[in-house]
């Protein structure tokens, strides 16, 4: 079966187990500090990442919001554009150069 162990070889193995055991419930004692760490950073990206997309939505909808008005500022110049246009034609085939300039000058209508 083995040699037989003398009292003093097993205090010696007692001795190194308790060691052991030491060193093994420090190292899990650091493991769970750095396990709370980690948890704290985690939360705080998470928490980051989530005012960061709060940002990005509210910024995506202002956008938004800018190109639907510029988009109707467009619609609404190219439809003045369009008027004019339609004004200073019907001015020129006219002939008439006094309705011509007035055409021109009519930006209300």
């Amino acid at each position: 079966a083995g040699p037989e162990l003398t009292l003093g070889d097993m205090r010696d193995r007692q001795q190194s187990f308790r060691t052991a055991i030491q060193s093994l419930r420090k190292r899990k004692a650091d493991l769970k500090r750095a396990l709370f760490s980690c948890q704290e950073k985690e939360l705080a990206f998470v928490e980051q990442v989530d005012a960061h997309m709060n940002d990005v939505e509210r910024t995506e909808q202002e956008l938004q919001d800018r190109v639907r008005r510029l988009q109707e500022e467009n619609d609404e110049l190219r439809q003045k554009t369009e008027e004019q246009e339609s004004r200073l034609q019907r001015s020129s085939a006219s002939s008439n150069p006094a309705a011509y300039l007035a055409a021109l000058l009519d930006r209300t209508v």
